[in-house]
């Protein structure tokens, strides 16, 4: 019986793709505005004194849909679940262009608490 070989899933970083994925919000850097404007810095986060960054990792894969995501930068147990929460709560993104054909693209933000 002849199998074919499952074809390799080629992904890209945002900085190597020909035509980079769009979100609702627009490019990477008015995306990273909308997230921002959206976490909420709760009042317990305020009382434990929770300051920094979270750093976020994820995908947009061909059909324009956030996958993988997860936080590669911790801040605290709270910050790292809003974080998450708001990115996961955003509307499909056009996709990232490369040769022609649509591709899954790797991202990398971050988000601040307690910056104000």
């Amino acid at each position: 019986m002849y199998r074919r070989k499952p074809e390799k899933v080629k992904k890209l970083s945002y900085t190597e793709i020909q035509t980079p994925p769009v979100s609702p919000a627009g490019d990477l850097e008015s995306f990273q505005k909308w997230v921002q404007a959206n976490v909420r810095y709760t009042d317990q986060m305020k009382s434990d004194g929770i300051r920094g960054e979270v750093i976020l990792s994820f995908a947009i894969d061909k059909k324009g849909k956030l996958i993988d995501k997860k936080v590669i930068g911790k801040l605290s147990e709270e910050a790292d679940k809003e974080a998450l929460r708001v990115l996961s709560s955003s509307s499909a993104w056009k996709p990232g262009v490369h040769d022609g054909k649509s591709m899954k693209t790797t991202m990398i933000i971050s988000i601040s608490f307690g910056n104000e």
